[in-house]
């Protein structure tokens, strides 16, 4: 259940919402063990958009990828791109990541998928 905005507010602010903000926080102080445990009970049906749904799926990818997990974190950008494809696809950030972990562990399950995502590298 989604939490109503106060008076003058335009959207709620949930606990999930918080969380989500503190796994990005983590993994952006290089933190990828706090930042995995912060979105551990995080489930993307507690959130309402497609691009935050994905977005914590990038997030946790980024601290599998920080941990030395690329398994975990190909997963995650796979369901990542399933639930907003331009978050992959597009966004230059996630798409460094992914491409850097497609070209060092091409045997990794997924790797191959994502590979595919991402198209043709630029030379």
């Amino acid at each position: 259940m989604h939490a109503r905005p106060p008076l003058g507010h335009r959207f709620g602010i949930t606990s999930a919402q918080v969380a989500l903000y503190d796994v990005g926080v983590r993994w952006g102080l290089g933190d990828a063990g706090a930042a995995l445990a912060a979105g551990r009970h995080l489930r993307p049906e507690q959130f309402e958009t497609r691009e935050r749904r994905a977005r914590l799926h990038t997030d946790m990818a980024r601290a599998y990828v920080q941990r030395g997990w690329p398994e975990p974190a190909i997963a995650r950008l796979l369901q990542a791109h399933r639930q907003a494809a331009s978050e992959v696809r597009d966004r230059p950030s996630i798409r460094r990541v992914a491409a850097e972990l497609v070209q060092r562990h091409r045997q990794v399950p997924g790797a191959r998928e994502l590979a595919a995502i991402l198209g043709p590298t630029p030379s």
